[in-house]
């Protein structure tokens, strides 16, 4: 490449271009082992702060379906108490209003998994289309 001339690529690659590194290696000996190294050692740790993520959600996940469980049943038992001790209305609203409630989050919970996935794909969408990568 001539003096005063620049190259730019760009892309998600953590690397640099077998060209480049070769002309890293040719001006500093050892240089593509190191920036190799380098590049291996970030995407460990990345992984690994996906794994972290990962883990603690679905640790959350975990609590919160537990602890669902737990007011879901409490509002039942109670309108089967309230019911028994001859509050019908008020028991069956309690018994309703748990299931409703139940209902309502399940639906919801399934909505944005959808949008999410729309989401994703579209992301994935325009991903490919910048890179030319159609499959034809």
């Amino acid at each position: 490449m001539p003096e005063g001339r620049s190259r730019q690529a760009s892309g998600i690659n953590p690397l640099p271009a077998p060209e480049t590194l070769a002309e890293f290696e040719r001006v500093l000996p050892g240089l593509a082992d190191r920036i190799t190294a380098m590049a291996e050692k970030q995407a460990e740790h990345r992984r690994h702060c996906e794994r972290i993520v990962v883990e603690g959600n679905l640790g959350a996940q975990r609590v919160a379906l537990f602890l669902g469980f737990i007011i879901v049943m409490t509002a039942i038992i109670s309108g089967a108490v309230l019911i028994g001790a001859g509050h019908g209305i008020a028991g069956l609203v309690a018994i309703i209003g748990a299931l409703v409630g139940l209902v309502s989050v399940f639906v919801y919970g399934k909505r944005a998994q959808k949008l999410d996935r729309i989401e994703q794909l579209r992301q994935f969408g325009d991903v490919v289309a910048q890179r030319g990568l159609t499959g034809a």
